[in-house]
């Protein structure tokens, strides 16, 4: 069987991404010695998702040149006693731009019987790794749920991994039930798979499980690595989801998601009533317009078109009058904890957005 000399498995979620990586790994070795067959190597560093760029090679962090080394040798070394060696390389970012040359110069000239896995995070891939992917040279595989996520903006990865791995392990969950566990979990879909393991040890096959059944083995609130999933909150003037998006955010604990500072979330919402504040013009009538103005996805530019139209001049004055007073606070002018700041802030911004919207209705209806 023929076998592409280099794989990359990439995704967001840790766990999801490893499963992946681990199935690959099985269907690559055929069953072969994993002590002669398989080199699992990782580059030290963790990856982020907002500094997925190698780094430069000055860098006194840069990876040590003995992982370069081993990575080298063992993709020049070919099988002994086996039929194909495995290569696994984890977290190439950590890589400096001229190692990871080096890097893909192998891939370019791959060693009979030698097979690479790239295992890396949802982020920017190095220039010259991502070069090899846009010239088909390298296999690309993502996550299942988080593929099908991404084609969908109604489905998050939760879901499709719940739904998935309930099915394979016979297990029947309520509509509130399934409901109740996509909100809990958030972004975390690498938890999915240990709670549907326990409540298929709690719950006889066939039994249809529900809400308030599942509640006790929750366990802690998932965190959402979208910051837009505020201002999408905010949009609907949906207070209380809206402070429960802004907890996660500041709150996260899963291996996926970093809890984000005060400021940088403050950044996310300045950033986002700017977009709105560029599209209150009466020149700006359509999806269209507003595209041209903000770039992107016209049909994404409508969400922030319809919202700058609920809000007008009057509402976008007095969100950037609650971001300025906002801003002061975290920076001490009154003695207010962070957390209290941003949560009277989101609180009000979601009020003006209802606010907006009941009176744009209203004017409609008058009309």
């Amino acid at each position: 069987m023929t076998v592409a000399p280099v794989h990359l498995v990439r995704g967001d979620d840790p766990v999801l991404r490893a499963d992946v990586t681990s199935a690959l790994i099985d269907e690559l070795l055929e069953g072969s010695d994993r002590s002669l067959a398989l080199d699992d190597l990782e580059v030290p560093g963790r990856a982020r998702r907002d500094d997925a760029a190698p780094r430069d090679d000055d860098e006194n962090d840069a990876a040590d040149v003995s992982i370069l080394e081993r990575i080298l040798v063992a993709l020049s070394s070919p099988p002994f006693l086996v039929d194909r060696r495995v290569v696994v390389i984890r977290n190439i970012t950590g890589l400096s731009k001229d190692q990871v040359a080096l890097v893909v110069d192998r891939f370019a000239d791959p060693t009979p019987g030698v097979v690479a896995i790239v295992e890396h995070h949802g982020g920017r891939l190095p220039g010259e790794f991502e070069k090899l992917v846009k010239a088909n040279k390298v296999v690309a595989r993502l996550p299942e749920a988080e593929q099908v996520a991404a084609g969908s903006k109604q489905t998050s990865v939760v879901a499709v991994e719940l739904q998935r791995r309930a099915i394979a392990a016979g297990l029947k969950l309520h509509t509130d039930a399934r409901a109740r566990i996509v909100d809990h979990l958030g972004d975390d879909g690498g938890r999915v798979a240990e709670l549907v393991e326990i409540l298929t040890t709690r719950f006889p096959i066939g039994t249809t499980v529900r809400a308030d059944e599942v509640e006790p083995y929750l366990g802690e609130t998932g965190g959402i690595d979208r910051p837009f999933a505020l201002t999408e909150a905010l949009e609907k003037g949906d207070a209380a989801r809206s402070l429960d998006v802004l907890h996660r955010l500041m709150h996260a604990t899963s291996a996926k998601s970093d809890a984000r500072h005060p400021m940088l979330l403050m950044a996310t919402l300045v950033n986002y009533y700017r977009s709105l504040l560029r599209l209150d013009s009466p020149a700006i009538r359509t999806k269209d317009d507003a595209a041209a103005v903000l770039g992107g996805n016209p049909w994404a530019a409508k969400y922030r078109l319809d919202a700058s139209r609920a809000l007008g001049s009057a509402g976008l004055r007095e969100a950037f009058a609650l971001l300025a007073q906002a801003d002061l606070d975290l920076r001490g002018k009154r003695a207010i904890d962070e957390e209290t700041v941003m949560q009277v802030l989101v609180a009000r911004l979601a009020a003006l957005h209802r606010r907006g919207a009941t009176n744009r209705a209203r004017a409609g209806a008058r009309r």
